[in-house]
């Protein structure tokens, strides 16, 4: 049996292990490692093992996966079953690892079971003793059981939810958890934010929350504003403006780090109404954002910050509030790229206006063969798109296209991740629809920033925070556009994983001594 590759073709190397059968199908027979995947993550399971045996009081670890959830397995330091606490291993590993990779059972052995070549014998772990829901305890109070509608359709789940389930066991995810937030502020009137989902992921902590009920922070009622973290205070607040995604999930884990002073909000883009790229621009962003700020916080000062095309928005928002004679005490660019040098551009103010780079059918046609490699003419449609001036309707051919050839996924793939969807945790789960509406939403916003030229300088104090390896984001083009000079700060990591552990504790402390600098100046 012989294949032919053309020259267009690509080959990905999956990890997987298999055998062709005498029928041509293909039998998966494992893994050649012990990569999994968890809530969308592909993940190293030894990473997690070898974290584990650093802890004092355990001397071997296995970690495997059982039913959809990890479960780590112990030989304590001191040879019997005296398994430390699954509490504190649970913060022990959150130190270092995300949420998703944080074991659900901690089961304790007296030896690791081998097989005749000396190696783990996984098929022999003994399965946990009890699966999430088992142990179910239902609703008591009408509060409970509008959690647990409210959880069963976030969760798609049809079967029944007990108030001590784990909303991250039961298969939600960080952008889940927003949306959970912004359907319990709808029903319920209370905002819950989602630090507080992280740590205590039950529907009893979560009605204990609602009966307590923070104070000044549940009267806004917008689907775009999510609170991200309660700082307990009616002062204080913190702006946290998108990324390329659209989304405010990756700052979870950065609020969870930073000063308890402020109340974070997240501010999420509007949903595309369809597929195709549109022409935003950063001052229209700006203004919608200021407008929702506004519901927080009506008056200034104003405390704002943004990662990547997110502070490139938030610089815009603090030009226009100063406009409006309002003060903004913090200016946060978080590995943002600076405006491209213009000697013009502040002689000469211009207006809010559409980008320079207008999308069109016949450009989008164009960026679709460089881009997606995918041979169109195999479904006979690239005379169809060449003759459509719609781009919407460019896309719904593309849709389909790839819809029926599901090979071209992982170039699709591919290009999201370019445009910082792979922030997203269920990006593994996302239709080709979902995958293209991402992937469209984050060329929106790069061309949004491409074309985004400030036309006056600011006063407010800017802080930059730029990632070690960012080498090709140029801050110092920054200096054109503020009077007072700029205070720098560098982050260990990359683009994206300075918003991960650890990295994303550095940035976190280093973030909150510079709020707090100017919070005594403010």
């Amino acid at each position: 049996m012989s294949y032919e590759l053309s020259a267009m073709s690509y080959l990905y190397q999956t990890g997987d292990l298999g055998r062709w059968l005498p029928d041509g199908t293909i039998e998966f027979l494992g893994r050649k490692d012990y990569q999994v995947k968890i809530r969308g993550f592909r993940i190293e399971l030894a990473e997690i093992e070898n974290l584990l045996l650093k802890h004092p009081d355990i001397r071997e670890a296995v970690v495997s996966m059982d039913n959809n959830h990890l479960c780590a397995y112990i030989v304590p330091s001191n040879g019997g079953n005296a398994l430390p606490n699954a509490a504190d291993l649970k913060e022990y590993l959150g130190r270092a690892l995300p949420d998703y990779m944080i074991p659900a059972y901690f089961i304790s052995l007296e030896r690791v079971p081998l097989n005749t070549s000396g190696k783990v014998d996984r098929n022999a772990l003994p399965h946990p003793g009890a699966k999430p829901g088992e142990s179910y305890v239902g609703p008591r109070n009408v509060i409970e059981q509008k959690l647990a509608d409210i959880w069963a359709e976030v969760l798609e789940k049809d079967g029944t939810i007990g108030i001590d389930d784990n909303f991250f066991e039961l298969g939600g995810h960080s952008l889940k958890a927003t949306i959970l937030e912004s359907k319990i502020n709808k029903e319920l009137g209370i905002r819950i934010p989602l630090s507080e989902m992280f740590k205590t992921p039950s529907i009893r902590k979560m009605a204990e929350f609602v009966a307590s009920e923070a104070v000044g922070v549940s009267a806004v009622r917008d689907e775009n504003v999510v609170l991200l973290k309660n700082g307990n205070t009616d002062l204080h607040h913190l702006f946290l403006i998108h990324d390329g995604s659209g989304e405010v999930e990756s700052y979870i884990e950065f609020c969870n780090h930073l000063d308890p002073g402020f109340n974070c909000w997240g501010l999420k883009a509007d949903p595309p109404a369809g597929c195709a790229p549109v022409g935003l621009s950063v001052e229209d962003a700006a203004s919608t954002y200021i407008d929702r700020v506004r519901k927080v916080k009506p008056q200034g000062p104003y405390w704002i910050a943004g990662w990547s095309v997110g502070g490139t928005i938030a610089f815009e928002m603090a030009r226009r509030l100063e406009q409006f004679n309002e003060t903004t005490c913090f200016l946060g660019l978080v590995d943002s790229t600076a405006p491209r040098p213009d000697p013009t551009a502040l002689a000469e103010p211009r207006k809010a206006a559409a980008p320079q780079f207008p999308f069109t059918a016949a450009s989008e046609i164009e960026w679709i063969k460089n881009h997606l490699h995918v041979h169109l003419c195999e479904a006979d449609i690239e005379k169809t798109i060449e003759n459509t001036i719609d781009i919407e309707k460019t896309w719904e051919y593309i849709i389909d296209y790839l819809e029926s050839n599901p090979v071209h996924k992982e170039a699709v793939l591919r290009l999201i991740d370019e445009y910082q969807a792979l922030m997203r945790p269920d990006r593994d789960q996302l239709t080709i629809r979902e995958f293209v509406r991402h992937l469209n939403m984050g060329r929106s916003f790069v061309n949004a920033q491409a074309c985004y030229l400030p036309p006056a300088k600011i006063n407010a104090p800017v802080h930059y925070f730029k990632a070690s390896q960012s080498n090709e984001i140029h801050k110092n083009n920054w200096e054109a556009y503020t009077h007072q000079p700029i205070r720098t700060y560098e982050i260990t990591g990359d683009h994206y994983s300075i918003f991960k552990k650890p990295h994303v504790v550095q940035l976190a402390q280093t973030f909150s001594q510079a709020m707090n600098s100017d919070k005594l100046n403010c």
